[in-house]
């Protein structure tokens, strides 16, 4: 990119800001949705298909009445879901800083 006079690194990171401001925000965005389908998948397969992991471990204390250790994994299961969300985030805060700006 000499005629425009930036670095290749530059390319990708500068020439958004001018042409597609929304499609790596809209980018960030579906794969944040897609995260949270696939945690919320993920955590149901779990469930039923799995001999050891978070979900056996509810479904073996909900049969025995055990609802403190099945309180607990679930605060996990959700702390997990929104450290990840959290995690996204911040990758679109520090990848996307346009984002938000007229």
């Amino acid at each position: 990119m000499k005629s425009l006079s930036v670095s290749n690194l530059e390319t990708v990171y500068e020439l958004p800001k001018g042409g597609s401001v929304h499609a790596l925000s809209e980018v960030f965005i579906g794969a944040r949705v897609a995260l949270g389908v696939s945690w919320g998948t993920l955590v149901a397969a779990e469930l039923v298909g799995v001999e050891k992991g978070l979900g056996t471990t509810i479904y073996i204390a909900s049969r025995f009445f055990r609802m403190d250790i099945v309180f607990v994994n679930i605060v996990i299961i959700g702390a997990i879901g929104v450290s990840m969300e959290m995690i996204m985030r911040f990758l679109e805060a520090r990848l996307i800083p346009w984002r938000g700006k007229s």
